[in-house]
């Protein structure tokens, strides 16, 4: 399972892979890798103090 997600979306300057190698859970990368490209871009937003992120 893969998934590639980027922000922001009207100027991106981030981008995150996450590949899943032989997944538990779920059989779609949007429910096995998204979440791992949320956690990312979630460290992303706190560590530069990113602000006003819909």
């Amino acid at each position: 399972m893969s998934f590639i997600g980027f922000f922001p979306s009207n100027n991106p300057k981030y981008l995150c892979l996450t590949i899943v190698d032989e997944p538990k859970n779920g059989n779609y990368g949007s429910t096995v890798a998204a979440p791992l490209c949320k956690k990312v871009f979630e460290g992303i937003i706190k560590a530069k103090e990113i602000k006003n992120v819909a």
